[in-house]
């Protein structure tokens, strides 16, 4: 438990950069005093936990952060995550029944082994079972033992005692559940990282829906808008990954953490996509930055500062180095074994040494068999893992644009007789592909490969020339946007002798070209 007034650290290793802060935690504020963010050198590899560890306690210590009681956060992606609905009678159940119906559920979930993984959950409140009674919604979550391995010699390499060993995304949720509680509605938020990025939505002031996706924070202004528009089509993959399994309306609006430039591009983009208004999210009011913190870091740290604003208002979460208490699994084996013990007093000798032969042959057999599904159910979940890649390709690669149609219907609206030439043509294509499951967005299960992939292509035309006068680009702007076939908007200034539309369709291949108004049509 972290100590009211008490100097924290927290640590996050996302890819190859290193962000760090360290606040101090009281009752209602939390104050961040020093920040650090720092680049792996060339020299350390990333798989060897110690190496990184050591790399990683020189950068706090030449920043004066303390180690002790320190946090390290690790992003969505390093865990599995699931969103479970325990049955009817669940809310009476204590810390460790709880954990053991989660721990089973997980086990039929997981295509990973649950020996050695960190294992924990976090109650979400109660909920409406599938059977209209009253169950108990938590987050539950694994890390495998490799991940867990890593991060425990990281720590120790770096000589920092953990106290906590959580997940980004509940960091990104308690900065916005208040919010969220305010609104009265769901929020998607986006949390850009330097080697990766969040997207969780929180409901009700808590998070309900997490992923991560590999889309690292740009470090050129070149390339925002290719990043921009990569982060959303992950929101509209998010969202539609979370609407697969409860059915509701479009996101209240998409928050992304941030201000500035960046965070406006990334916003509009991804509300554009969604549908749904889009606002710049900063920390809030009990968070103090310094003012001499970059936007940048302000933005990628604010998770971060938000795990220490979850622990102050004592909100549930994960944690995978001090799990919740599960259930004494081997209580039950131990009644079986005095229950046999006196059992060979009562009957004698002979009988025990039958019933023990007989129970080690069928312990045995049930060994054997869920070695045997544990094998087949890995290999099926790989067959459908490639089955999702190749058929996400194939969907993608075989969308085609027809640019000659399209660069004749263009040309087909330049007026003849030398009032108006096109100077310029430039094309581009964008497709996004999701899968949609049987019975749509709003099917209460997926069973996949039951749908169909769902392809999404656009296509946007810089179109630029010349004009003798004004008249004659806006009449060209006209019977653009009446062939109903493009949407168009004018790039940089009007002017009287030239025109430059961007021009967007969601048709690949153009109707037959609207025929231009007699004596004018031709091409040029």
């Amino acid at each position: 438990m972290i100590g009211s007034g008490r100097t924290v650290s927290v640590v996050e290793i996302d890819g190859p950069r290193l962000s760090a802060v360290a606040a101090r935690v009281g009752k209602d504020r939390v104050e961040v005093k020093r920040w650090v963010s720092a680049i792996r050198p060339d020299g350390v590899s990333g798989e060897d936990g110690a190496a990184v560890g050591a790399w990683v306690g020189g950068e706090l210590q030449r920043a004066g952060m303390p180690r002790s009681g320190a946090v390290m956060s690790v992003s969505r992606g390093d865990v599995v995550l699931k969103r479970l609905t325990l049955p009817a009678g669940s809310v009476a159940l204590g810390e460790g029944e709880i954990g053991g119906a989660v721990r089973l559920q997980m086990a039929r979930q997981l295509t990973v082994p649950l020996e050695g993984s960190a294992v924990d959950y976090a109650v979400l409140g109660p909920e409406r079972d599938e059977g209209g009674g009253s169950g108990l919604a938590v987050m539950a979550g694994a890390m495998p033992a490799e991940r867990v391995r890593w991060c425990l010699a990281v720590a120790s390499a770096a000589r920092l005692k953990l106290s906590r060993l959580s997940l980004r995304c509940f960091g990104v949720a308690s900065l916005l559940g208040e919010l969220s509680q305010r609104r009265g509605g769901t929020i998607l938020a986006v949390a850009v990282g330097w080697g990766s990025t969040e997207f969780v939505i929180v409901e009700d002031g808590q998070m309900a829906f997490a992923r991560a996706a590999d889309t690292p924070r740009p470090t050129s202004r070149a390339e925002v808008e290719d990043f921009a528009d990569r982060v959303s089509v992950e929101a509209k993959r998010t969202w539609m990954s979370y609407r697969s399994t409860r059915p509701g309306p479009a996101p209240e609006f998409v928050a992304v953490l941030g201000e500035g430039e960046f965070t406006r591009r990334v916003g509009e983009r991804c509300g554009s996509v969604l549908e749904a208004p889009w606002e710049a999210v900063g920390v809030p009011g009990v968070v103090k930055l310094p003012e001499g913190m970059p936007e940048s870091e302000r933005s990628a740290t604010a998770p971060l500062v938000g795990l220490l604003v979850e622990r102050m208002l004592a909100r549930s979460t994960l944690d995978f180095v001090n799990p919740k208490r599960m259930p004494d699994r081997a209580a039950r084996r131990r009644q079986l074994v005095l229950a046999g013990v006196f059992g060979a007093i009562v009957v004698g000798g002979g009988g025990h040494y039958l019933a023990k032969k007989e129970i080690a042959k069928v312990e045995s057999q049930a060994a054997s068999l869920r070695d045997e599904r544990a094998r087949l159910e890995e290999r099926y979940q790989a067959h459908l893992a490639r089955h999702a890649r190749l058929n996400h390709l194939k969907s993608w690669l075989d969308t085609r644009v027809d640019w000659l149609g399209h660069l004749s219907v263009l040309s087909g609206q330049v007026p003849a007789g030398g009032v108006a030439y096109a100077d310029e043509v430039q094309g581009r294509m964008y497709s996004s592909v999701a899968f949609m499951p049987d019975g749509g967005a709003n099917a209460r299960t997926i069973s996949y490969p039951k749908g169909d992939w769902i392809v999404q292509p656009r296509a946007e035309f810089d179109f630029e020339g010349r004009a003798l006068e004004r008249g004659v680009a806006t009449d060209l702007r006209a019977r653009l946007l009446q062939s109903d076939l493009y949407t168009v908007s004018t790039q940089g200034a009007e002017m009287s002798d030239r025109f430059a539309l961007r021009l967007i369709t969601a048709r690949p291949s153009p109707a037959p070209p609207t025929p231009p108004p007699p004596g004018e049509g031709g091409s040029r």
